[in-house]
């Protein structure tokens, strides 16, 4: 006579859960980078440059200050050149660069005398997520350029 022998199944729903379990996993996180993610970066960029604008902003008014009191001390001034990255995720850090120009050719005639501007700074936003902006303090202003669009003083 031969025995029938009943094969017990269930250390394969065991794997089998545990790779779900493991996919489920690995969606979530992958919708996390691909959606929320750059949102994140996104608003992180676009706060660090209303940052940027605010230290562009003091830095005018020392500058502003300065030219009133006609001294010739030596003025500092902090300016914030990135942003940081997320820990845990992959994401970019955002750079910038601060730079003298002497290129501009801004001259302004004050009682017929012409005051001449040869230098300027800028700073150039090189953001990855939000829209790259350069900010230049040139002729007592601040003057905002975006690739697309036209100068703007403030």
């Amino acid at each position: 006579m031969r025995s029938i022998h009943k094969v017990q199944n269930s250390a394969v729903a065991g794997v089998i859960e545990a790779l779900l379990l493991v996919g489920l996993v690995a969606i979530i996180i992958s919708m996390i980078q691909l959606v929320y993610i750059p949102q994140i970066m996104e608003q992180r960029e676009a706060d660090h440059m209303d940052q940027v604008f605010n230290q562009f902003s003091t830095m005018k008014s020392m500058v502003d200050m300065q030219a009133m009191s006609e001294s010739s001390s030596p003025i500092s001034s902090v300016l914030t050149l990135g942003s940081s990255k997320l820990p845990y995720f992959l994401t970019v850090q955002s750079q910038g660069k601060m730079a003298l120009v002497n290129e501009s050719t801004s001259s302004i005639s004050l009682d017929g005398a012409p005051l001449s501007f040869l230098s300027s700074l800028e700073y150039d936003g090189m953001n990855v997520y939000f829209i790259e902006q350069n900010y230049i303090l040139e002729g007592g202003g601040i003057i905002i350029k975006q690739p697309n669009g036209s100068p703007v003083m403030q």
